[in-house]
């Protein structure tokens, strides 16, 4: 997404995904501004930053819409609703968030167990494999590899005490 943010965790579906994702410092987002639009005039306020971000999120949607529906033989818009999005405070909520968005597919049956899904972060996270994944940040957070893996173990909590309602 052009640089304008970090990806902790993901999980792709088939009627919708989830990312989870740290906007980057404003400084970090100008130096990303002034290469994509070079000669317009320069950056200044929160709400052009926020508004630049937010063309970036669009400009990726709208790239996966066109792609999607190259692949499938359809036209037209593929999002009904506006992307959501939830502030996270708190380390626990931290941890909570990547185990909700990891288990997602074994709430419907779409797989058995949280690594059995092929198209979410789980097995990045783990592996040592090349990744663009906060893979440190996140297994610290956990304390280990062996403490992320039985995380993901406990009861699936579907809502996480309300917050994705």
């Amino acid at each position: 997404m052009g640089n304008v943010c970090d990806t902790y965790s993901y999980c792709l579906l088939p009627n919708h995904f989830h990312f989870l994702i740290r906007i980057n410092e404003p400084e970090s987002i100008i130096i990303q501004y002034n290469k994509i639009k070079t000669g317009l005039a320069p950056v200044s306020g929160d709400l052009f930053l926020s508004d630049f971000v937010m063309e970036r999120f669009s400009n990726f949607l709208n790239s996966y819409t066109k792609a999607f529906n190259k692949m499938y033989y359809r036209k037209g818009g593929l999002f009904l609703d506006f992307t959501k999005r939830i502030v996270i405070k708190d380390d626990n909520l931290f941890t909570k968030m990547i185990h909700y968005i990891h288990a997602n597919p074994v709430h419907p049956g779409l797989c058995q167990r949280i690594e059995d899904w092929k198209y979410s972060s789980y097995k990045s996270l783990l592996s040592n494999g090349p990744t663009k994944l906060l893979r440190t940040e996140v297994l610290e957070l956990f304390g280990s590899k062996d403490y992320f893996i039985k995380f993901h173990q406990q009861p699936i909590n579907i809502k996480i005490a309300g917050i994705l309602d």
